[in-house]
């Protein structure tokens, strides 16, 4: 598949970022530091702010699904003291996940 270069470059620099996480991902990472930089500066005037509206949508995504969740999680509380099958109902969660 052909991904655009800038494109590329922006997968790979954000890949070298994540390489700090790991012991052995932090080798050769000062070589490649100023190519992440550049990258990276380019990068944020277009990431940034999707990243800040996904942000903040969030905590108004997991209260909604909470609101949605407590009627399915009584449904499942009544049918079950009634004997009857009642499926389980996984209660929601905010993670966001680095």
């Amino acid at each position: 598949m052909k991904v655009p270069f800038l494109r590329r470059w922006i997968m790979w620099a954000a890949v070298r970022w994540g390489a700090l996480a790991k012991a052995d991902g932090r080798r050769g990472w000062l070589a490649d530091s100023w190519r992440v930089l550049l990258y990276t500066v380019l990068a944020l005037p277009i990431v940034a702010p999707a990243a800040v509206v996904i942000l903040l949508t969030l905590p108004v995504f997991a209260l909604v699904e909470l609101l949605a969740w407590l009627p399915l999680l009584a449904n499942q509380r009544i049918r079950a003291a009634r004997g009857q099958p009642a499926k389980q109902v996984n209660p929601p969660s905010l993670r966001v996940k680095t």
